[in-house]
């Protein structure tokens, strides 16, 4: 079988190509028997054999010229179009069934898995442009990576992931093995699918190419991998030997700009106060025409010469962190366009700003303990640290009896507000935090700062804690309070009380007294257990209060403090 060369002539079969440096000497002995030398000649195609450095091509294929040929060129008053085309500088591929051989003078390469003869094993394929002829200040438009398939196995395979990553270091087309040096591999940086139609590939590589012109990305070149499971399925190329114009290329399609004004590039403004993180943004115009191809930015603290923060940027804002409070940072830009034009610095700042990293405080103001109204106010107040930016607004929140708080107010200058429609028997609770104008935010406080029972249905009232809860005495002083809205007063509390949990017994009613004298102490010791009612003027009865006891302990023998521990139950407060 033949296939055909780039120019029209045949080309010689697949088992006569020359691969590396293995090849059919031409030197064989003359005193070998024909036989002898019939069988060695299969052996050395047939299994590749492992002579392959011992051996050396007479004639090896020539490289192709990489001089870059430019296919157009477009010159205007304002800037000059090139489409050049870059012959692969450097190409080859490895193996790791042969890991010691180099193939640098293969017109071939190959990925993919090689297992007939002769049976290579993985094989990876590594190339490279010199792009030095592309001027860093041009506009790269396109670029386009082609490059011949004359062969691929099996016959009618399925379509082949393909993979290209970055390389991390440089290498040598004549010195790279699968064991000697193979260069550090980079990220990925492209991945196709690649079935079995031979012919020229196409491939867009523009992002690819400007990095490599840019120095975005140093130019190592690319390392490309198909499928290595072990089995034969290879995909082939022409390589840097061919001689038929099927090798590799470089498709660039480039615009140099004639401009000889510098970019005017500023940093936009910022505000008066910043907190210790805080976004830095810049902007400009090239009146040239090329295009800003980068920024500098700098920054200077006071009393200190300017710094560099991000020289040769492409990026338009930025954040800048680690501000100390209260110093004032300065900022400043220039530009560089892509025809090498430098904007001079301006000898002064374009932008500045004052840190405030220290949050300001808010807390809700005290508030009864019992409101008797379904509308009431809250208030709070706030401070920022001294010398800070000053409070921008307050947030304030709220909860019911302990439960999810809800935003009541949000970014309020008000110090105050009424709630409305409050519900009866329900205690709310109430937090604040604040801004300052640098944007600084207070953390939430955990619990309420400021609680209130709303009780919109009569008096409060119970019983004093009695303090210490155990006497010795025949009398003792029992105390009680109310509370109720200032405009329906309390008219009379109902006292009663029970001995060692019997029934309750009246003891004061219809009084205005708030504490009376316990005369009514039986012969034997005890527990002594007291609850009030209140009724206001509306007439309306709070339920009696929780009941709190004392102990009356006047015989022996005497209880130890273990033994009115149910009294100081009895005592706790709600």
């Amino acid at each position: 079988m033949v296939t055909a060369r780039g120019d029209g002539t045949a080309r010689p079969p697949i088992h006569e190509e020359r691969e590396g440096t293995v090849m059919k000497s031409k030197k064989r002995r003359q005193s070998l028997h024909a036989g002898l030398a019939t069988l060695l000649v299969l052996l050395l195609v047939g299994t590749a054999t492992s002579l392959a450095q011992d051996e050396a091509f007479d004639n090896p294929p020539p490289q192709i010229d990489p001089t870059p040929v430019v296919l157009s060129r477009t010159v205007t008053d304002n800037e000059i179009n090139t489409v050049v085309e870059l012959p692969i500088s450097q190409d080859t591929y490895i193996t790791s069934n042969r890991p010691d051989d180099n193939w640098c003078t293969s017109n071939w390469l190959r990925i993919g898995y090689s297992l007939d003869p002769p049976n290579y094993g993985a094989v990876r394929m590594f190339l490279k442009f010199d792009l030095s002829s592309i001027p860093q200040e041009a506009a790269i438009n396109s670029a386009q990576f082609r490059i011949y398939m004359h062969s691929a196995t099996p016959p009618g395979d399925s379509e082949m992931r393909v993979e290209s990553r970055h390389l991390l270091a440089d290498w040598n087309q004549c010195l790279i093995t699968w064991n000697n040096h193979q260069p550090q591999w980079g990220p990925v940086f492209g991945s196709s699918w690649l079935g079995t139609t031979t012919g020229w590939l196409t491939v867009d590589a523009t992002d690819l190419v400007r990095d490599w012109v840019y120095g975005t990305r140093a130019n190592y070149g690319a390392m490309v991998m198909g499928d290595e499971t072990v089995r034969e399925r290879q995909r082939m190329f022409y390589s840097s030997r061919d001689t038929g114009g099927l090798y590799p290329r470089m498709i660039v399609d480039y615009t140099l700009h004639v401009d000889n004004d510098p970019p005017v590039v500023s940093v936009n403004a910022l505000p008066a106060w910043s907190p210790q993180r805080f976004i830095v943004s810049w902007s400009g115009y090239d009146p040239g025409g090329s295009g800003i191809a980068y920024y500098d930015i700098q920054y200077r603290p006071p009393a200190h010469d300017w710094i560099d923060w991000l020289p040769h940027t492409q990026a338009t804002s930025a954040e800048f962190v680690g501000g100390a409070n209260g110093l004032v940072y300065e900022f400043r830009a220039r530009g560089v366009d892509n025809a090498g034009n430098v904007q001079p610095w301006n000898p002064t700042a374009q932008a500045w700003t004052k840190i405030d990293s220290i949050a300001p405080t808010a807390i809700v103001n005290a508030l009864d303990p019992i409101i008797y109204s379904p509308n009431f106010i809250v208030s709070w107040t706030g401070s920022d640290n001294d010398g800070g930016s000053g409070i921008a607004g307050f947030d304030v929140q709220i909860q019911a009896d302990g439960g999810a708080w809800y935003d009541w107010l949000i970014g309020t200058s008000s110090l105050y507000a009424e709630v409305t429609g409050a519900q009866n028997g329900v205690t709310y609770g109430f937090r604040a935090r604040a801004t300052d104008v640098a944007g600084n935010v207070q953390p939430w406080s955990l619990t309420a700062q400021a609680a209130t029972l709303v009780n919109t249905q009569g008096p409060v009232t119970w019983i004093v804690p009695f303090e210490p809860p155990k006497t010795d005495a025949d009398k003792f002083l029992v105390r009680w309070v109310g509370e109720s809205s200032p405009t329906t007063p309390i008219v009379g509390y109902d006292v009663r009380y029970r001995f060692r949990d019997s029934a309750w017994i009246p003891w004061l009613s219809n009084t205005l007294l708030t504490d009376a004298l316990f005369t009514d102490v039986r012969e034997e010791d005890g527990i002594y257990c007291f609850s009030v009612q209140a009724t206001d003027s509306a007439g309306r009865t709070s339920a009696y209060a929780r009941e709190r006891c004392i102990v009356v302990d006047r015989y022996a023998p005497y209880l130890q403090p273990e033994a009115y521990m149910p009294a100081a139950y009895k005592n706790a407060s709600p």
